[in-house]
């Protein structure tokens, strides 16, 4: 079952490119890629808000308040990145690995639960 929130947030390129940065070029170059520390929330938000602000990244402005819900993540992303939309009208998105993970966990954690997680990871 593919969800379909993430279509819409699919479109996004920073989104797109962040899941090809983590998965398709992880795959391509190791042969698997290891998505348990998005399944099963291990990356604690204050420390990726922390590498987010330490680097400027634009990015830290989804760590500012609390994780989106599927309902709401399309809104909440392009209010709280409406400053730099402009910046995702390219055709390539530059994403440090850092920025890459912050926008996967991001994604990641408008899904209730470690089971809704891992399904989403097998589409």
């Amino acid at each position: 079952m593919f969800f379909f929130f993430f279509d819409e947030l699919n479109n996004i390129q920073a989104i797109h490119q962040a899941f090809k940065n983590i998965c398709l070029d992880k795959m391509l170059a190791d042969g698997y890629f290891d998505m348990s520390i998005y399944i099963f929330g291990r990356i604690k938000k204050e420390d990726i808000r922390g590498r987010l602000t330490a680097a400027k990244s634009k990015y830290r402005v989804l760590y500012e308040s609390a994780y989106p819900t599927q309902d709401t993540a399309y809104a909440i992303w392009n209010e709280k990145m409406s400053t730099y939309l402009h910046d995702d009208e390219t055709d390539t998105i530059e994403l440090t690995q850092d920025e890459s993970s912050a926008i996967v966990n991001w994604v990641y954690r408008t899904l209730k639960d470690s089971k809704e997680r891992e399904d989403f990871t097998k589409c």
